[in-house]
């Protein structure tokens, strides 16, 4: 989790008040995004390559929370993409009166993206995850998305208290 907070003399404090929610916000959001495809950039290069698919259904949403100014973002597989993925590792696609061939039983609950990062059973016997791509991709862009968002914000603000008055 990252908290900036801007700290300053009384005229900063007046700048910042000055400001629309929608300007603030606007600002704040910019710099989570940012700061999110960092990480998602290195999530995809983490992630197994065995068909592709994977790694193109990773994505980036950045949403508002419940406190003012303060953005969620989160690096997941795509809703859409999940029954492709369940019909390549043994599920029926919805739609679909086929079975498609894949790594486990066909009609079995496999689910390719998390056994990848956590590891799965099979026949009581547990497997260690093989390539782990999402706790390690955020792991090793935290620092680096932190200070992106940071700077990435600040810049927005200070555009917006330079922009000429009344305009």
């Amino acid at each position: 989790m990252v908290d900036i907070a801007i700290t300053g003399d009384k005229a900063l404090a007046k700048a910042v008040q000055n400001l629309t929610k929608r300007e603030f916000f606007a600002a704040t959001k910019k710099g989570v995004r940012a700061g999110t495809k960092i990480s998602l950039k290195r999530i995809r290069t983490l992630a197994p390559k065995d068909t592709g698919l994977l790694k193109r259904s990773i994505v980036a949403r950045v949403g508002k929370r419940h406190r003012p100014g303060s953005w969620a973002m989160a690096v997941m597989i795509n809703a859409k993409a999940t029954d492709e993925i369940h019909a390549l590792s043994g599920k029926v696609a919805k739609g679909s009166k086929r079975h498609t061939s894949g790594k486990g039983k066909v009609g079995s609950d496999y689910y390719y993206p998390a056994a990848q990062e956590f590891g799965w059973t099979r026949g009581g016997r547990y497997f260690p995850a093989k390539s782990p791509y999402m706790r390690p991709g955020f792991d090793q862009t935290s620092t680096a998305a932190g200070l992106v968002i940071q700077e990435t914000s600040w810049r927005k603000l200070v555009e917006l208290w330079q922009r000429p008055k009344g305009g």
